[in-house]
This record gives structure tokens, C-alpha cells and sequence, in this order.
């Protein structure tokens, strides 16, 4: 199928860069009408057609696309693999814009991810997204394949639940990209009937204007992100918000802190592209997980808030800029007195993040440590 003029002049564009196959589209329910649940099903039936169509012209290597549940009231659409031509790559777009033709309220506008193509053009406002992520306590030999402490799940469910929530919203959740919308009656149990190592993300969304958004991921590697997304309220506010998500997961927390991220899906690799900056070597080792069995006693970067341990706090050398407030199981949420200078931008203003480097001392782990110390399953080797 030869590409067709369905598929918007701006994606040609980005395919004749060369990176064509990294292209991704977002999709909005511009009037509304839809439930969260109701826009994340057209979408998944239309990158289903698209695949079906992609598998019958190039059965050896067809076009594969994902989709990306995590903007506010949009989800991402991508090609999740390389294909063999520009123009296979724009005959998938099309008819995944011709599966999404037929609906009036649907707006299909390209969106150019710096990460996988460093010179494409921003095309699509993300609304601003704090994130909180946590790493969660287990073992750090199986952290590859174990779940989150049952705990988490078993003992927070009305809280998880009632954090998520907000008037006007739906409450969904994903698993094996499939999306199913939860009655809150029904979400301990909904929530409890899963596989121990299945990562579930549930959120709440109200897909009109202004985007609101929360939601919460539990993955299979012992990790927690939390996200909240309202342009309706200053980032202070926001940030306030995601605190009172980050406090139900500190008691299983080893570490956990907060930053801006990806409004698509926030995760510890996002920082080139969406924080339009290079990450520390301390990030990248957070981010590989070379660092998780340090954890319990490091912090990669200072931030606005963290959840941290008393091992945390013994390196710390001056914390009067920050609250330091008690949680159970040991925790303690360190948060900065003044949080606007921290959240106001996609990064934090330089001279306060210098300062609280300074005052979290002997916490941030060195790139000495990290090259001296030995990670417990390399031990036996």
C-alpha cells in the first residue's frame, strides 16, 4: 500500500529524517466524549488493523506498533520495531489514521520523541508531569523477576484507591495491554486478581480540558511510579498531591524521590528527552540498576522530596532547608521549605540544587563507590 494523503504532511517529514520507524502519533479525544477506558480501546482496535494490514503485505517482517497509556486525556501510538522501508513505515501510519478517520472527535497529530530522533521537532505540548518513583524493598538478587512486597497491594488498597481518585474521573486499569475500567466498589478486588509479577499501572483520568491525570505503576522489578498531571493547578499543588501518593508506598520503600518526567510513561530513563538534558553518572547507574543493592543507605541526586532511611539521614551534612517528617516502618519524607524553585521549570534552578547537593553530603553516591563496590550476585563469581 503506497502511503496515502491521509497520513498528516508532519510525519512524512519525520520519516524522510531517516528515524522513520521511531515515529510516534498522539492521539486525542478532542471533544471529550470518551471515557479513558473508551479512547484506549479505539486506539489498541486501530493499531490492531494497522498490524493485521502490515502482517499481509511484509509476512517476514511486518510494522508492530505499541501504544503508550500515560498522557492525560491522549495516549501515544508508536511503531515499536524497525521495518524494511520508509514506505512500509508510512503505509502503517496510514491505515492507522484510516482506522481513526471514521471518528469525528478524534485528532491524530504527530509528536517527535528527542530521544529516538535528537533532531525532530517537538510538535506536541506535553502537559507538565511530576513523578515520584520508588524502589521498593526485596531481594536484590531477584530483582530482576520479583514482584512488589504483597503488602503494598494487600494492606493500601483503600488508600491507593482513594489517592486516585478525583470528581470527574475515570478509574481504569492496564495489564498486558488491555484496559479495563474499575468500579470503585470493585477495585480491592479487581486490583488483588493478578499474577505476582504482572506489572499493573491503575489511573484516574478526566480526558476534557484542563488534563488531569493520576495514576500509579507497580512493576515486576520492585518498583512504584507515581505521577499526577493537572493543568489547572500550580506545580506546588501537584507536587503536594503526589507526596500524599509517594507516602502509601514509603513503608516498602528503600528510596523513593520526586522529579519532573515523561507525561507518557514516566521512567528512569527519560531524562535526555523529556528533562532536555544529559543524566549524572549516578542517574545512569540508578537507571541500569547497577546501584539497587546501595539503595538502603544512597540517594542518586538531591530532589525536591524523597522518602529515605535513617542509614539515608547518618550521611546527610545539613538538612535546615528541608523538612524532615517521621513516616512508619522507619521512613522519613525529606522535602524541601521552599518547593517552587524546584518544580517551576523541567529542572530545578541550579544554584538550589547546588545548595542541596551540598547539604545531602555523604548521601549522594560517588562514582568511587560505585566502581569499588561489588554488587551481591557478583559475589560467588
Amino acid at each position: 500500500m503506497a502511503a496515502s494523503s491521509r497520513v498528516p504532511a508532519e510525519l512524512h517529514a519525520a520519516v524522510a529524517k531517516g528515524k522513520w520507524y521511531s515515529v510516534d502519533v498522539v492521539v486525542d479525544d478532542a471533544g471529550g466524549a470518551m471515557t479513558s477506558d473508551e479512547l484506549l480501546r479505539l486506539v489498541e482496535d486501530a493499531v490492531g488493523q494497522a498490524d493485521r494490514a502490515a502482517r499481509e503485505r511484509m509476512p517476514e517482517h511486518p510494522a508492530r506498533g505499541a501504544v503508550d497509556y500515560g498522557v492525560a486525556g491522549s495516549c501515544l501510538v508508536a511503531l515499536s520495531n524497525p521495518t524494511r522501508s520508509e514506505q512500509e513505515a508510512l503505509a502503517w501510519l496510514d491505515e492507522l489514521v484510516e482506522a481513526l478517520s471514521g471518528t469525528p472527535a478524534m485528532q491524530v497529530r504527530p509528536f517527535i520523541r528527542p530521544r529516538r530522533i535528537a533532531t525532530g521537532e517537538d510538535l506536541w505540548e506535553a502537559p507538565p508531569a511530576l513523578a515520584g518513583f520508588a524502589q521498593l524493598t526485596t531481594s536484590h538478587e531477584t530483582r530482576t523477576t520479583s514482584g512488589p512486597p504483597s503488602g503494598v497491594l494487600t494492606e493500601t488498597t483503600d488508600e491507593i484507591r482513594d489517592w486516585l481518585r478525583f470528581p470527574g474521573a475515570d478509574l481504569s486499569y492496564v495489564r498486558n495491554r488491555g484496559v479495563r475500567r474499575v468500579a470503585p466498589a470493585d477495585f480491592p478486588r479487581e486490583l488483588l486478581v493478578r499474577w505476582p509479577d504482572d506489572p499493573i499501572r491503575i489511573f484516574a483520568a478526566d480526558l476534557k480540558s484542563p488534563r488531569r491525570r493520576r495514576s500509579l505503576l507497580i512493576g515486576p522489578k520492585a518498583e512504584a511510579h507515581m505521577q499526577v498531571i493537572d493543568t489547572s493547578r500550580s506545580p506546588v499543588d501537584n507536587l503536594a498531591v503526589l507526596i500524599e501518593g509517594l507516602k502509601i508506598c514509603a513503608p516498602w520503600a528503600e528510596l523513593g524521590f520526586v522529579r519532573h518526567a515523561s507525561p507518557a510513561m514516566p521512567d528512569l530513563w527519560d531524562i535526555p528527552y523529556h528533562l532536555a538534558r544529559q543524566p549524572t553518572p549516578q542517574e545512569n547507574a540508578l537507571a541500569s540498576g547497577r546501584i539497587d543493592h546501595l539503595l538502603g543507605e544512597y540517594v542518586a541526586e538531591a530532589s525536591v522530596a524523597q522518602v529515605l532511611t535513617a542509614s539515608h539521614l547518618a550521611k546527610a551534612r545539613d538538612l535546615e532547608d528541608f523538612h524532615v517528617e517521621p513516616l512508619p516502618a522507619g521512613r522519613f519524607l525529606v522535602q524541601a521549605k521552599d518547593p517552587e524553585p524546584w518544580v517551576r521549570d523541567i529542572n530545578p534552578d541550579p544554584a538550589v540544587l547546588q545548595r542541596a547537593r551540598e547539604a545531602f553530603g555523604d548521601m549522594i553516591v560517588t562514582e568511587e563507590t560505585i566502581a569499588t563496590t561489588v554488587e551481591p550476585w557478583r559475589r560467588n563469581l
